[in-house]
């Protein structure tokens, strides 16, 4: 009897301990779960870039629509953290999105040359309403300027 009652006394745990099978499992639950979090996290910004992606092409649709002299209004989302550059090359539109300075993705589109635009969401997402308008070409020029005013 001596014997059971030592080895109890071993065994049993300092008050305030946390137990070796808590902490055990504490870990791998944090092993385990940490990549879903993290998995999750970047599913939330790849929809964010999605939505950003699918406003800006509507966007593009919409420029390619006009006919010259013609205005439209486009509401577009911007995540938190993103900038947005309009621009042309002759007569092609180029949208460049960039985060931290690094370029996202870059959409392009013939006879839609936008005007010089940039556009940048600081703290967090929103919606702008951009006013488009396709301009009539001037002397040699083949297609007409597309220019951007961000709506009040």
């Amino acid at each position: 009897m001596d014997i059971v009652l030592l080895h109890r006394q071993k065994n049993k745990m300092k008050e305030g301990a946390i137990p070796l099978r808590f902490l055990v499992s504490l870990i791998l639950a944090i092993v385990i779960f940490l990549p879903v979090i993290l998995v999750l996290s970047k599913c939330s910004t790849l929809t964010a870039e999605g939505k950003l992606k699918k406003s800006l092409t509507d966007l593009l649709e919409a420029a390619s629509k006009l006919k010259p002299d013609e205005v439209d209004a486009v509401l577009i989302f911007i995540p938190a953290g993103y900038e947005i550059h309009f621009g042309a090359v002759g007569c092609k539109g180029l949208i460049w999105v960039k985060r931290g300075g690094k370029e996202i993705f870059r959409l392009e589109k013939d006879d839609v040359p936008f005007s010089s635009f940039s556009i940048e969401s600081d703290k967090g997402d929103k919606y702008i309403a951009l006013q488009i308008k396709k301009l009539s070409p001037k002397g040699n020029e083949t297609c007409g300027i597309v220019t951007i005013n961000k709506q009040k």
